[in-house]
């Protein structure tokens, strides 16, 4: 699913939830908001993660910090955007059934036309083990979830400076 243009955004609080936490909700809709007249970057940003509040949640953040955002719900779906068209940045789960976020990154890696695209990768699972997989396969950096919005603007701004 590839999610380009704009759209609202609502936050919700359902009362029978006592964590306080407010979930994002938005009605589906084949694009969503990209806001690249906030910042003028004019960069893409591909998502791959098979969890889709996690890709809400990082939309919404890189929509504010006016980036273009495209999405991919797993590895298959990431390798084909990539055929129409290419970002400057990936986001890349580790952990995602099917085509794992190590293997696509190989994929994307043995493609010349794809070698300077930069590849993120954030999964749940920390330690060195799973972050030296990571750059072995061809990873720029690595983070790990959950991601804050403060962290993730710094990795930005490091990566895709101008």
């Amino acid at each position: 699913m590839t999610h380009l243009s704009k759209r609202p955004v609502t936050f919700v609080r359902n009362p029978t939830d006592t964590s306080g936490v407010a979930r994002l909700k938005r009605p589906y809709a084949k694009d969503r908001g990209v806001g690249m007249e906030k910042t003028g970057r004019n960069q893409t940003i591909m998502i791959v993660d098979d969890t889709d509040d996690i890709r809400e949640f990082l939309h919404v953040q890189l929509d504010l910090l006016g980036y273009r955002v495209m999405e991919a719900a797993n590895g298959e779906e990431a390798i084909e955007l990539l055929r129409s068209e290419v970002p400057k940045l990936i986001l890349m789960d580790l952990n995602m059934p099917g085509l794992d976020g190590i293997e696509v990154t190989r994929l994307i890696r043995e493609n010349m036309k794809n070698s300077g695209i930069i590849i993120i990768a954030f999964t749940a699972r920390g330690g060195t083990e799973t972050r030296q997989k990571a750059l072995a396969a061809g990873c720029n950096d690595y983070i790990q979830k959950p991601v804050d919005p403060t962290q993730l603007s710094s990795l930005l701004d490091r990566h895709l400076a101008y």
